[in-house]
């Protein structure tokens, strides 16, 4: 009897926890691990990714720049002018100089801010969810293009929602599904696409963005991640003079 009960454990041991015997936080728990671990999560406090953005046949020079807790800067090179959308934390606002002479920085509406705010640094919003006072449910498994995943929807407190698609194997996230509330009572939705997985540092990143919006669809092959490089926060305010927002 006490080799039966041996032999059952260690078979049990064998094999990884299915979603039926996993909870919801488990999940994110190997996530976390799979892109390499909560402690080295939490050390990165800025990125900057430079690499191509392709739009159908047309491909641009890209760098995207974050920073704790949800600062951004993009920017993408169109006929030798570099065109600029940014968050300081506060104030969203863009430059696209390749549209006219006359081209000046445009600050964004209120509800654009909102969606700005909410922006997740680092898979942070989902890893530390309970922070954010974001609420998760396990809406069981699927498929990403033949790969097995288990479905998470996060649930912000405006009411908008991510659906993250965990590759059941590697735990590394593999889809994202975004629905954003508008303020015409409409939803915006969106899809993202994560792969071409490489090790950089103690991290687990993907080199390859596919983001899908309606019939419209942008691909972002990342050449170089640096990871908490010295980063001046002005780079992310809305600018005095159209001079100082090349950076």
């Amino acid at each position: 009897m006490r080799k039966f009960a041996m032999v059952v454990i260690f078979t049990f041991l064998l094999y990884p926890l299915h979603a039926s015997e996993m909870d919801v936080d488990q999940i994110i728990d190997k996530f976390a691990n799979a892109v390499g671990g909560k402690e080295n999560i939490a050390k990165v406090n800025a990125i900057v990714m430079t690499g191509k953005l392709k739009q159908g046949e047309v491909e641009y020079p890209v760098k995207i720049t974050t920073k704790r807790p949800n600062k951004f800067r993009v920017e993408f090179s169109v006929q030798g002018k570099v065109g600029i959308q940014a968050f300081d934390g506060s104030t969203g606002w863009f430059y696209m100089p390749f549209l006219g002479d006359d081209a000046k920085p445009e600050k964004v509406p209120p509800h654009q801010v909102a969606v700005m705010k909410e922006q997740d640094f680092f898979y942070d919003g989902l890893v530390n969810y309970k922070n954010h006072g974001n609420k998760v449910e396990f809406l069981g498994e699927d498929e990403v293009e033949g790969t097995p995943v288990y479905k998470i929807k996060l649930i912000k407190p405006s009411g908008n929602e991510i659906v993250y698609f965990i590759d059941k194997d590697s735990f590394l996230l593999l889809k994202n599904e975004v629905s954003i509330k508008l303020p015409d009572g409409n939803t915006h939705k969106s899809t993202v696409i994560l792969g071409d997985y490489k090790k950089v540092g103690d991290l687990m990143l993907n080199f390859y963005v596919e983001e899908k919006r309606g019939k419209n669809a942008s691909v972002i092959e990342i050449d170089e991640y640096k990871i908490n490089p010295t980063i001046d926060d002005k780079i992310f305010a809305f600018p005095e003079n159209v001079e100082k927002t090349a950076n």
